[in-house]
């Protein structure tokens, strides 16, 4: 049986490159894919467990409780926790349910529908032409 240790790297950095099209996602300094969130990011935590862990940084210890009180029903087993900070691991197919605003507020990525890009494209020539003909607003 094959561990999260005989897996390669670039396997392992670049997993969660797949949620690129839904979720905002970045590499950190040592070139791994997080998925962002308001209160810190999502990372890969087991490759052959398919969990996730998300690292958050709260402001207060007031706000750490507030976001567990908002998360009973979700199912996920607090790793570390300390007075503003904490690193919840869960199943990485919960992680649509983290998307909801009571709890971790992932970052969805910024998508244009086909018929606001050709409103924008239009007026783009609009602007185009007023600027040829001098007329600027």
């Amino acid at each position: 049986m094959t561990g999260d240790r005989d897996i390669p790297d670039r396997t392992w950095n670049s997993y969660l490159k797949k949620y690129e099209k839904t979720y905002r996602v970045k590499h950190d300094e040592n070139g791994v894919y997080n998925i962002l969130c308001k209160y810190g990011n999502i990372q890969l935590y087991s490759y052959t467990h398919k969990k996730l862990c998300a690292v958050l940084e709260f402001r207060s210890t007031r706000a750490v409780s507030g976001f567990l009180s908002k998360t009973k029903g979700l199912t996920f087993k607090i790793s570390q926790q300390g007075d503003t900070d904490i690193v919840i691991v869960f199943d990485e197919k919960d992680l649509s349910l983290f998307v909801k605003p009571c709890s971790v507020r992932i970052r969805k990525r910024f998508v244009i529908t086909e018929a606001r890009r050709e409103q924008l494209r239009e007026q783009l020539v609009q602007a185009r032409k007023r600027k040829q003909r001098g007329i600027l607003r």
